[in-house]
């Protein structure tokens, strides 16, 4: 099921919370709306849905508008971050009960729930209650509930954000295979960009309601098309260093960077990320001190203090686990990639060199 929307806008009162968001989800593709909280990524999930009114634009799924048609008639599943279980109903009776609803013999509802059941590793736990299993165990009852429907269409709202950190990582596996494998288009909110990387056929960065920029993963990653998408999206975060470009040198009062395909720039901000520097024992680019050393176990996160051209800041280093090394030492810093950012402070929009395309 494909899904089209044009010019939606929703206002609550004077203050207007989505921004003329333009989407169009593929059928059988995997969408994930990422941004902050109070972004307006819910608010256009529930438009999607029927849950909310958009106060301007339109809706298609499958070709058909759908602004204002009902959620029972749009075929579509949720999927909340609250699990939202019937507490007296058993795991079977509560994966089933959509079918019941809908009047389906006993029989066949029963084959539909195993079904669900096991795509879900459910089975040992159809005769038990939500208050007798764990949290991961509530989070896969929600889902089979929602598969059990065959929907053509999956909305789900940060599912998985009250599990652990390793129930996530298991669920995120099964959501991924499970998508894959039943070809229903899904549309995911979350803040976690580690969920939408991992998740995403396509990840629309969403900032203020409007959608920074819609692409899949790893071009989100790799080329980023302002500062906020560059910042928000990997972790340790993008660093950034304010400064100025002029004769083809990015250069500020810490840090100077050869760019000798970029116009002058008054006011610019240089983004490297915590992958592509590294503290050396010769000469780097920027001059820093240790501010403090973390080892994380396959590899040390170190962030280090620098003079900003206006301010005091921080940039973050990933370095091997044997790397040792004392609080407050002066070290070189080396950028030793060519996937070097530059921004124009002002607009936050990317830089790029004249008919090239890339910074250097």
């Amino acid at each position: 099921m494909s899904i089209k929307l044009t010019g939606i806008r929703k206002s609550y009162g004077s203050t207007e919370v989505v921004k003329g968001v333009d989407l169009e989800i593929a059928e059988g593709q995997f969408l994930v709306l990422l941004g902050p909280s109070g972004c307006g990524k819910t608010t256009l999930l529930r438009i999607v849905a029927g849950l909310e009114s958009a106060t301007q634009g339109e809706v298609y799924i499958q070709g058909q508008e759908v602004t204002n048609v009902l959620p029972k008639y749009r075929d579509i599943a949720m999927v909340f971050q609250s699990y939202a279980l019937y507490p007296h109903m058993s795991v079977m009776q509560n994966i089933g009960y959509p079918l019941l609803l809908r009047k389906v013999p006993k029989e066949e509802r029963d084959e539909a729930v195993l079904k669900a059941a096991q795509a879900v590793h459910l089975e040992p736990y159809l005769q038990r209650y939500p208050k007798q299993l764990s949290g991961g165990q509530r989070q896969r009852v929600a889902l089979a509930r929602a598969m059990v429907r065959r929907p053509k269409l999956f909305l789900m709202d940060e599912p998985l954000s009250n599990l652990d950190a390793q129930l996530r990582s298991q669920m995120r596996a099964e959501l991924k295979h499970l998508q894959k494998k039943l070809a229903v288009t899904t549309v995911y909110v979350t803040h976690d960009q580690i969920e939408a990387m991992t998740l995403a056929d396509k990840v629309a960065v969403i900032n203020q309601g409007v959608v920074q920029q819609l692409a899949p993963p790893r071009e989100i990653y790799n080329d980023p098309a302002n500062l906020f998408v560059a910042g928000f999206v990997g972790s340790p975060r993008m660093n950034f260093i304010r400064g100025a470009i002029k004769q083809g040198i990015f250069s500020s009062r810490s840090c100077e960077f050869l760019c000798p395909k970029m116009a002058d720039q008054s006011a610019a901000v240089l983004g490297v990320r915590p992958e592509d520097i590294s503290i050396v024992a010769g000469e780097g680019q920027i001059r820093a001190a240790i501010y403090s050393i973390e080892l994380t176990g396959d590899e040390t996160i170190v962030t280090c203090s620098i003079d900003d051209e206006q301010t005091s800041a921080q940039i973050v280093v990933r370095m091997p686990a044997d790397f040792e090394s004392q609080i407050g030492e002066v070290v070189s810093v080396k950028i030793t990639s060519k996937r070097v950012y530059l921004f124009d402070a002002q607009s936050q929009l990317r830089l790029r060199a004249d008919g090239e395309g890339e910074v250097l």
